[in-house]
């Protein structure tokens, strides 16, 4: 690569029934201050104007690009979108959210300084109410991280888990030729595919950088998070554990199981929420080992959730759905 010239990114957006946003996030990405860039949109099977919306989008502006596929999940329309995509680089972006005149270049040139191998950004979280009514900005800043170690890089893994920074695909800067020459792919999962990619990805960095810059606009719409986990999600926490627990082993460094457990007991509370809220019944996944295990492991914080472990524990059923039911009430 030349040294005067920046590199081309390109700039996947996964897209599903969001005709309400679309234009918004493609209009941000067409204003960047960074002009060599490519934007390719995946319609992944939008019932809605998504797809017309995006094709009078790509009419006008060179260089957007829009592919349709049958419905899949966005992970599978990730895919599809790093199949057609040239850059160097690669920045997802979800069609709902919208990113600062500067975020492209910022993200570059944090690269050009640092020549990580993966750079995280933070974002502003942008809470809307039900019916779309703006209700406040919340910003999400990181604190600054440099890790230019393997050894480094693999014993803070789950630090970073922690902070929330390993989770979605946007707000990163990725190397093309590492997802290339790897093969990683997202896998065919409706949630947490995007954990799955990250670990997959992180498993072969071997430096990073953490800045604190926040020009992404996340948007939050106050629906219930619960209801959107259905019934076999319990099998995604345990393939996630189990593979992150097999990750640290290859390594062959310390696997902070509490920690972990942490992490992934607010997940099966989410989930038990959500099974709640359906009317559908849970207990069956507290006979599994892995899960029992997470919650009996993990050291939650806060009297809500330390008292939700121990009715959970004791299988006190009655109690744990009272815990939840007042948790919603007053949420």
């Amino acid at each position: 690569m030349s040294k005067n010239i920046h590199p081309l990114i390109s700039v996947i957006i996964p897209t599903y029934n969001v005709d309400k946003y679309l234009n918004k996030c493609l209009q941000s990405i067409s204003e960047q201050s960074y002009n060599n860039y490519e934007v390719i949109i995946i319609i992944d099977g939008s019932t809605d104007n998504s797809y017309q919306i995006a094709k009078e989008f790509c009419n006008t502006h060179k260089k957007f690009h829009v592919y349709y596929q049958d419905n899949a999940g966005s992970g599978p329309a990730r895919n599809n979108g790093l199949r057609h995509s040239h850059g160097e680089f690669v920045i997802f972006i979800d069609p709902d959210d919208w990113i600062d005149k500067f975020y492209i270049e910022h993200l570059v040139f944090h690269w050009e300084k640092t020549k990580c191998d993966l750079i995280i950004s933070g974002c502003i979280n942008s809470f809307f109410k039900k019916n779309d009514t703006f209700k406040k900005y919340v910003i999400d800043k990181p604190e600054v991280i440099n890790y230019n170690t393997i050894k480094e890089i693999r014993t803070n893994y789950i630090t970073l888990c922690q902070k929330h920074l390993l989770s979605a695909p946007t707000r990163k800067l990725y190397k093309m030729d590492i997802i290339r020459e790897n093969n990683i792919v997202f896998p065919d999962l409706r949630r947490s595919q995007d954990i799955v990619f990250n670990y997959k990805y992180y498993n072969y960095v071997q430096s990073l950088s953490v800045t604190d810059y926040c020009g992404y606009y996340y948007r939050i719409n106050l629906s219930n998070y619960a209801l959107r986990l259905k019934p076999e999600y319990y099998d995604t926490i345990k393939l996630l554990y189990t593979n992150i627990k097999n990750m640290h082993n290859n390594w062959k460094v310390p696997f902070d199981d509490v920690s972990c457990s942490t992490i992934y007991f607010n997940v099966i509370t989410a989930y038990i929420e959500s099974q709640i809220l359906r009317k559908l019944k849970y207990d069956h996944i507290l006979e599994d080992n892995i899960i029992m295990h997470i919650i009996i492991t993990a050291s939650p914080k806060g009297i809500y959730k330390k008292y939700l472990k121990k009715a959970i524990i004791a299988k006190q059923y009655n109690i744990t759905k009272a815990l939840i039911k007042l948790k919603i009430f007053f949420k």
